[in-house]
């Protein structure tokens, strides 16, 4: 029954019932769990779904140290990301050299689910740390 709304993802909780919606945090898996948003009126309508994460930590072309893909949701339906990597890297220098190099991404965002349901989102972009 869940795999009408949710896609063969993980439920993870119900977050505060609102007046004119229920809002499910559910994780999909592919090569990490990603988690999304699904708001879905009280006739049982969906009104809007979105991956709620930057999605970063996997498939990456470095040595990983550390990496954080990080995301809150309050009690106000609030969201804020983050995500910052931490690894190192090879950088072609000729033909034949390469150098090793120290990395360090990080990107945050934010957004809220709105009085609708509707879930809006703001990432930023990926940049060099600070």
């Amino acid at each position: 029954m869940d795999s009408l709304f949710f896609d063969d993802g993980q439920i993870g909780g119900v977050l505060p019932d609102t007046t004119n919606f229920y809002c499910f945090l559910y994780y999909q898996v592919g090569d990490s769990k990603y988690p999304f948003l699904t708001t879905i009126d009280k006739k049982g309508n969906v009104i809007d779904k979105k991956n709620i994460s930057f999605g970063n930590c996997r498939g990456l072309m470095i040595d990983i140290d550390t990496c954080i893909d990080l995301v809150t949701i309050n009690k106000r339906l609030e969201i804020d990301l983050l995500y910052r990597v931490r690894g190192t890297g090879e950088v072609k220098i000729s033909d034949t050299t390469y150098q090793s190099v120290k990395i360090c991404n990080t990107a945050i965002g934010g957004g809220r689910v709105t009085r609708e349901g509707k879930i809006e989102l703001t990432k930023g972009q990926i940049g060099e740390c600070q």
